[in-house]
């Protein structure tokens, strides 16, 4: 039988409640929990990630003798256990968190979180219990992603809520048997109820072990780049001064109509724009674009191939910009007309129809072309990999009504797993 130090790692905002509460519950499991952990689950040790409000705001509740988490542990007859705080600090400043509003003080807490999981999940005698309760949601799903990384099959991941949900917001209610009466009329502690929900985790730490992390600090967005290089999904690199499209070491350079192309498809990925998807067309599907929206002005598939064409000049656009550019605008245009004169009169003759249907085609095809281009170029590279159909695009029909019905475009790799780069120089005035 192996004998375990239990370790508790909770994100904590501004609310040092959820400490005391998961705790609470973690002594006392819900009796409808389906695979309760051995009762009691005391901890030896209890580590909270915080910004530096919540640490100083958190102290009076969490820390010293008369603290009412050491009241929680007396109550049940166990010695109090003294919390760490963990404050990541700015790489670049050396400052203290405060919060987790701005990118650098995501990447703070993210890799400062990650790191102490890391370590704290190396001995094979440590099980590790972390809450997502606390602070912010990047807070949680920072430690959920870290706990998936390096978790191992003894250690878990969990939530806790409070009903009535009017405790959540007392700043006087700590757990239901307390003894403190409550200020906050007409709550009575006892009647509150903690649930703790145990939130399954795919446990990669022991399999990533075998493959070693990178030496030095851990760094969040390498340790995700890394766990990918080990599980074997494919990374696809836009280059964008290079206008290439790689995986590994395989690359195949693109002309720069079919980049910006590319790059439109990889953006509307990333971006999960709504309304199409492999799935076809509706409020559920995203990460897609329509041949149609290529023809509206005013849509993002519109704007944005232009916008990643003229990219691809430093200086003076191509002649063919400007050319399939006229093009295209010489049948929206007369799109543009018959919709206008559709507008005016009801009833519009049938070689009208047939007119508008015949522009509309023309237009989507220009665009059907580009992606060709773009299929048959990755395809000779990639065509015969097990990556193929995540790098080359792919089309879905779809069909909302007789009159909206047609062909949607994009990719099948996940957003992640998707990087667009650049090693242009910045312009400096």
């Amino acid at each position: 039988m192996t004998y375990y130090r239990n370790i508790l790692v909770i994100t904590l905002g501004q609310a040092p409640a959820i400490v005391t509460e998961t705790v609470f519950a973690l002594l006392q499991p819900e009796p409808e929990e389906l695979e309760p952990t051995p009762n009691p689950w005391v901890p030896d040790e209890i580590h909270v990630v915080t910004t530096v409000k919540g640490r100083n705001d958190s102290k009076a509740v969490l820390v010293g003798p008369e603290s009412q988490l050491a009241a929680l542990f007396r109550q049940y007859g166990i010695a109090p256990v003294e919390p760490s705080f963990l404050v990541p600090k700015i790489k670049s400043t050396g400052e203290e968190v405060h919060d987790i509003r701005k990118r650098d003080e995501n990447v703070a807490y993210a890799n400062g979180l990650s790191t102490l999981i890391e370590q704290l999940a190396r001995p094979a005698n440590h099980r590790l219990h972390v809450s997502l309760a606390g602070g912010r949601k990047t807070m949680g799903s920072y430690a959920h992603a870290a706990l998936s990384l390096f978790g191992r099959a003894q250690d878990e991941l969990s939530h806790v809520l409070v009903e009535p949900p009017d405790f959540e917001n007392c700043s006087d209610f700590f757990w239901p048997s307390q003894p403190q009466a409550m200020k906050s009329k007409p709550l009575i502690a006892k009647n509150a109820r903690i649930y703790m929900v145990r939130s399954p985790f795919v446990p990669l730490g022991d399999y990533l072990r075998r493959r070693p992390f990178p030496k030095g600090d851990i760094d969040y967005r390498r340790m995700i780049d890394h766990a990918k290089a080990a599980l074997g999904v494919p990374e696809i690199r836009l280059d964008l001064q290079s206008r290439t499209v790689s995986i590994g070491d395989n690359t195949v350079e693109l002309g720069d109509q079919e980049f910006a192309f590319y790059r439109v498809l990889a953006t509307a990925r990333m971006e999960g724009w709504v309304g199409y998807g492999p799935g076809g067309a509706g409020d559920e599907q995203s990460g897609w674009a329509a041949y149609k929206q290529f023809l509206d002005r005013k849509s993002h598939a519109y704007k944005k191939f232009f916008e990643f064409w003229a990219d691809c000049y430093p200086g003076t656009r191509s002649e063919v910009y400007y050319t399939f550019k006229a093009g295209l605008d010489a049948l929206l245009n007369e799109l543009e007309k018959i919709k206008a004169s559709k507008d005016r009169e009801l009833d519009k003759e049938e070689h009208e129809q047939d007119r508008e249907v015949a522009l509309r085609k023309s237009a989507q095809d220009m665009f059907k072309s580009v992606k060709k281009r773009v299929s048959d170029a990755l395809a000779k590279r990639f065509g015969a990999s097990p990556t193929a159909t995540q790098v080359l695009p792919q089309v879905a029909h779809y069909k909302v009504s007789e009159t909206d019905k047609g062909w949607a475009v994009g990719l099948n790799a996940e957003p992640n797993a998707i990087a667009i780069v650049s090693a242009r120089p910045v312009n400096k005035t």
